[in-house]
């Protein structure tokens, strides 16, 4: 009868309710006419029912409609008492699962054996509440044992080589309440998040995978390379949000913000979610970054046209009372404010984080430097070879620049100057064309951020500036690289020292730094 709620259905609700909450409630009704001076009413419930399980809603259901039928005795001045049991040791459904881990803790609860549910139950009838729960609290465990080991011991399995890799952890006995045991393994002991979905089509092939990434990981994030592998998706490059980082080299599908912490993440000026992996890997939560190479509205600026639409899509995802975390780094400092300003016109509010970058930085790339007080923007020729050199550095940031630096400033066409950029790639990416699209896409993006008019609205949302000491153009921007004419309350301003700004998202402290921020306490 498990399943999430996408695949439940009226049959499976009508059989646990008919023998849970139909039951109850013929035994409520013919008690009150034939047990007139009953002492003791007492039903099982479930913690499941206190804190949910996405695979157990019809079970979660049923055991509320008992609740309720306690509340409506209590109120009619009737003996009633719902008890919300955790995990039971030592017999049901999950006996199986103690037997071979008694230690086991299965969402934050351990096993409160048998025997200790008889004695508990005895106090517990001495109560005057409708509802109570009795739980033993897990402790997070500390082991050094590896994430394989972890789950491969949950699930009751000695030998890996006995299995077939490749099966889904289900297919391997997985039921919906070691589901929930393995999921909290992955949230508490290994500050991974996979959805209920995700656990469904997890294998050991792609758990021995991860273990292998968490591993590198463990070494030093930030000096991992990119895995350019993912350039010759099409996929990789089309999608306006995808779910980073990737987990066996495959595109996460993003997933509802309510069962775990999520922030939206803006990239710079290349575009693209894989070059904000490495961030993504020392944040906590679910990370959904955007992509910049979708079809816009041309009628539109492209940039306003991308604002309205990633507005809509965080639109779609969050709660009506739920703020927004937004992470906007270069670029995307300009499309994270606009992108909020158009929120909090629609009500809501959030708080932001905005790596090395701010709206008046961002109209910088588009300026000739040498003429910004006089708001000269750069002729084609030299934006381009700003884009080849932005793009390079961001996905292969050890090639030395002298490699391309030359041949793509004395290229006299943009054609030239695309096929010099990709051919740095032709050996991790196939399609060449499909890379000279977006580089098209990218030059139309830098050239709209000359005639984009910022909004003049100042934001309610909480802002946060992680910068480089010295600045991405060596200006005298001030402190806060002027965003105090977007924000009502004061910027909070962090500097890094050591980094420059195409290292700073990878630095631990950048995540470190939004990682301890106070609004995830709230």
């Amino acid at each position: 009868m498990d399943d999430p709620f996408s695949k439940q259905t009226e049959e499976k609700f009508n059989i646990v309710g008919d023998s849970k909450a139909i039951a109850t409630w013929h035994v409520d009704q013919l008690s009150r006419k034939m047990c007139p001076n009953l002492e003791y009413f007492v039903v099982f419930s479930s913690i499941i029912c206190a804190y949910g399980n996405i695979d157990q809603t019809n079970y979660g259901f049923a055991n509320s409609v008992m609740e309720r039928i306690c509340e409506n005795r209590r109120s009619d001045g009737l003996p009633a008492l719902a008890i919300q049991w955790g995990p039971v040791g030592g017999v049901g459904v999950l006996s199986d699962v103690f037997e071979s881990n008694p230690s086991a803790v299965i969402g934050g609860c351990g096993f409160q054996e048998i025997k200790s549910c008889l004695e508990t139950l005895d106090c517990l009838m001495k109560h005057h509440y409708s509802i109570i729960s009795s739980i033993i609290v897990g402790e997070k465990q500390t082991t050094d044992s590896d994430i394989v080991t972890k789950i491969s011991n949950a699930m009751g399995i000695k030998d890996l080589e006995a299995i077939c890799l490749t099966w889904t952890l289900p297919e391997l006995g997985m039921d919906s309440i070691l589901g929930l045991e393995i999921k909290q393994i992955f949230e508490t002991e290994f500050n991974t998040f996979f959805t209920s979905e995700e656990l469904q089509s997890m294998t050991f092939a792609k758990l021995i995978r991860l273990k292998e990434n968490k591993n590198n990981a463990s070494i030093a994030v930030h000096e991992q390379p990119i895995q350019l592998h993912h350039l010759n998706s099409e996929e990789m490059w089309v999608q306006p949000i995808l779910r980073i980082p990737f987990i066996d080299g495959e595109i996460q599908e993003p997933t509802s913000v309510d069962e775990t912490p999520t922030v939206f993440v803006f990239p710079g000026i290349e575009g693209l979610a894989l070059a904000m992996e490495s961030l993504a890997k020392n944040l906590h939560f679910q990370v959904l970054c955007f992509q910049y190479y979708f079809d816009t509205d041309e009628r539109q600026n492209v940039i306003q046209s991308m604002c309205e639409y990633f507005s809509s899509i965080i639109l779609e995802k969050l709660r009506p009372e739920q703020e927004f975390h937004f992470i906007g780094y270069s670029l995307g400092a300009l499309i994270a404010v606009e992108t909020a300003k158009i929120l909090e016109n629609r009500g809501r509010k959030g708080h932001i984080w905005l790596i090395d970058g701010s709206p008046k930085t961002v109209k910088m790339l588009g300026l000739n430097r040498d003429k910004l007080e006089e708001n000269v923007p750069l002729e084609d020729d030299e934006i381009q070879n700003r884009i080849c050199f932005i793009f390079i550095t961001t996905l292969l940031p050890k090639l030395p620049k002298e490699k391309y630096s030359k041949n793509i400033e004395k290229s006299v066409d943009w054609e030239s100057k695309k096929k010099i950029t990709s051919s740095m790639f032709s050996s991790m990416m196939e399609n060449e064309n499909l890379m000279h699209r977006f580089l098209d896409k990218l030059f139309n993006i830098i050239k709209a951020t000359h005639t984009y008019e910022i909004s003049p609205v100042s934001l309610n949302s909480s802002c946060v500036l992680i910068r480089c000491v010295k600045n991405l153009y060596g200006l005298p921007f001030n402190e806060s690289y002027s965003l105090a004419e977007h924000f009502i309350n004061p910027v909070e301003v962090y500097r890094i020292d050591e980094v420059d700004h195409s290292s700073i998202p990878s630095h631990p402290k950048t995540a470190e730094i939004i990682m301890k921020s106070p609004v995830w306490k709230s």
